[in-house]
């Protein structure tokens, strides 16, 4: 573009063959005429970038209740670890006092 205003302000200036005075309407004519193609590419490339993010969440929402399920198991597990550690307890506790009776 600098070019292209540069010749042709030059060119007018030196009475040199030029296409395009000052306003540089044709310029205008060509940067509208692209930026008319531009602007439905630029649309469709952030709908295909919208539809991209949706579908990522849609995976990671997947994932995050697979991880909640999981750690509802992991949890009801535990509890049932912790009561079966208090009972053995509570039996070791038991035959350490009946062996000291025995030992007495």
């Amino acid at each position: 573009m600098i070019a292209y205003t540069t010749y042709n302000t030059i060119a007018k200036a030196v009475e040199i063959p030029h296409w395009d005075e000052y306003p540089y309407q044709f310029l205008n004519l060509v940067l509208s005429t692209a930026s008319g193609y531009a602007v439905p590419i630029l649309l469709i490339s952030q709908n295909r970038i919208a539809q991209i993010e949706a579908a990522a969440a849609r995976v990671v929402q997947t994932m995050l209740e697979a991880i909640k399920g999981d750690l509802g198991s992991i949890k009801s597990d535990m509890k049932a670890l912790r009561h079966e550690n208090a009972e053995l307890k509570k039996q070791i506790n038991e035959m350490l006092e009946l062996l000291k009776k025995k030992g007495q």
